[in-house]
């Protein structure tokens, strides 16, 4: 964890390179339908059973925390699961 704060620290105020920030869009999209789905015989993979839902967790738990408000939560999803939709043969 320390290590990932140094990186954090070093690389704050530059941007991510086009492919870093699809590779994370990719990864969040993954993980949002990952944690609403279910497994093949109908159990589901957590307790969330909607998006709204997990904005809501990740504010109560990281408040205070760049990027994570509502807004740009629902913007970075959105962006994340069109990103994971397009890719989808």
């Amino acid at each position: 964890m320390r290590g990932e704060l140094d990186i954090a620290t070093r690389h704050a105020g530059t941007s991510l390179s086009q492919r870093a920030e699809l590779t994370y869009l990719n990864i969040i999209g993954a993980l949002v339908q990952l944690i609403l789905s279910e497994t093949p015989s109908g159990i589901a993979y957590s307790t969330f059973r909607s998006q709204e839902s997990i904005i809501s967790a990740l504010i109560a738990h990281h408040t205070g925390l760049m990027g994570v408000t509502e807004r740009t939560l629902h913007a970075k999803f959105a962006e994340a699961k069109r990103r994971l939709a397009s890719q989808i043969i």
